[in-house]
């Protein structure tokens, strides 16, 4: 039992290290993929952002450039047929021919009114009392980006604007371009990526400004999400979250980045199964591997199981009578030599009795051998339900017990004798015919007090007064003491 339950806690233990340990593998690799994913996303928005702002620093060079050319007091309506107008409106057309994705360039007043447009007649798509106010009310702002507040489905329109001076610093007007959003949609085509990756420019009110793959249908749209909009309020420059985007409702790990100085965000996506794609292809490797193991772990056991079973029924079949069940005499003895030394060392006694079955020849030579058989085990079945379990039974040889009793007072060993050999006599033995044998014992018992005795003295002793209950009519117990007094 004590091998068994070694053997189970080892087998346990195995399993238990191969789910642990491949569980702990898993969970580290996904750290590890995570992180290379989070570097990649973060370094991605990170890139496209730093783009934009290259972009609209460059407009405002154009825009310092204007600023500083256009004369406070051209800011005022021109006559049609005013030359110096018509010179500023065609060398504000040279410049917008400068500027990629510039579709206009206006001029306001200090009442923000406008004075020049090209083309002419156009207005930026925003209301120019937002950017232009902005300008005015604020000394330190120079210039100013915003987004326009109402874009239709098809077309958007970003206004750069910058604030024109005279020469005290006093406000006098603004200079803006209007910027189409078709620029986004170009700095996506600048960057490869892998085919299942989604990059994302919006507005900070979440307006969708472009998208790759491309959606030109859902530019102007709202396209912000719980996540997202936690983003824009936040404090937060760049950040990692799960998100799913309510264009296809695919869920992604973006990494998300403002655009300092900028109103503009990039979200870089990639959907799990993409940057999760080998560590799914590890978790059916380890599962594998892992039910291989713990199979084989099982196996083992099953089979070391069976090999402590085995081993079991060989050491029983060595120390054990087969037919009675019973110890045979080597074994016996070994055991009775060591419940001596017991004694001897706590000072107490012992009861040997020798015992064998009466007429035992006869019952073989008239009912056969198998009611022989039947008688063995009859009576040692009527002596295991006497004996307690403390106590040893052996089989000396054909019809020949013996059994030893530990811890047994001087006073009582004859009464106890007296209630085995009645025990056995009340023993029910029948033929094949159903006849009743009686079954009877003869019985030499032998006190032993506590020394360093030879338990094959012992059994001589017990021996010589088995022999005088049989010459005394058999059925009957003869006790003695060892050492003889």
């Amino acid at each position: 039992m004590v091998r068994r339950t070694a053997s189970l806690a080892i087998c346990i233990t195995f399993c238990t290290l191969v789910v642990g340990g491949s569980a702990f593998d898993l969970r580290s690799s996904y750290q590890r993929e995570y992180e290379h994913e989070t570097f990649k996303l973060e370094g991605i928005a990170y890139l496209v952002s730093e783009w934009i702002k290259g972009h609209f620093l460059a407009f405002d060079y154009v825009l310092r450039d204007i600023a500083t050319e256009v004369s406070p007091d051209e800011l005022r309506l021109p006559h049609a047929d005013d030359p110096r107008a018509q010179a500023r409106l065609s060398w504000l057309q040279a410049k917008q021919s400068t500027i990629q994705y510039a579709e206009s360039i206006s001029l306001l007043d200090a009442d923000c009114h406008p004075t020049h447009q090209v083309p002419p007649h156009s207005t930026v798509t925003a209301d120019p009392h937002e950017y232009c106010q902005a300008l005015k009310r604020n000394p330190a702002l120079e210039s100013i980006v915003t987004p326009s507040p109402q874009p239709d489905a098809t077309h958007y329109t970003v206004v750069q604007a910058r604030k024109i001076v005279d020469a005290s610093g006093n406000f006098r007007g603004v200079v803006a371009i209007g910027i189409s959003s078709k620029l986004f949609a170009n700095l996506l085509t600048k960057i490869t990526f892998s085919t299942q990756s989604v990059v994302t420019i919006t507005d900070n009110h979440l307006v969708l400004l472009a998208r790759m793959p491309a959606r030109e249908s859902d530019v102007g749209r709202v396209v912000g999400s719980h996540k997202s909009q936690a983003f824009v309020t936040s404090d937060k420059i760049s950040a990692i979250f799960h998100n799913t985007s309510p264009l296809d409702h695919v869920t992604r790990l973006t990494g998300a980045q403002k655009v300092q100085g900028l109103p503009f965000l990039v979200y870089v996506g990639e959907p799990d199964r993409q940057w999760l794609a080998n560590w799914y292809r590890q978790i059916v490797q380890y599962s594998v591997i892992s039910l291989l193991l713990v199979g084989a772990a099982l196996m083992a056991f099953r089979h070391h199981l069976k090999l402590i079973k085995h081993n079991s029924e060989l050491k029983k079949f060595a120390i054990t009578d087969e037919l009675s069940n019973t110890y045979n005499r080597r074994y016996f003895q070994e055991r009775a030599a060591l419940e001596i030394q017991r004694a001897r060392l706590n000072k107490t006694h012992l009861m040997l009795m020798l015992m064998d079955i009466d007429n035992f020849k006869r019952i073989n030579d008239e009912f056969g051998h198998s009611v022989g058989d039947r008688a063995i085990i009859a009576f040692t079945r009527a002596c295991r339900n006497y004996l307690r379990d403390a106590d040893l039974l052996g089989r000396l040889g054909g019809d020949e017990f013996v059994a030893l009793m530990p811890g047994i007072e001087p006073n009582r060993a004859d009464e106890i004798a007296e209630r085995v050999r009645a025990a056995i006599a009340s023993a029910p033995l029948h033929t094949d015919d159903d006849q009743l044998i009686p079954l009877t014992t003869s019985i030499g018992a032998v006190i032993i007090a506590p020394g360093d005795h030879a338990i094959e003295q012992i059994i001589i002793k017990a021996d010589e007064l088995l022999y005088s209950a049989k010459r005394e009519g058999r059925n009957q117990v003869c006790l003695g003491t060892f050492p003889s007094a």
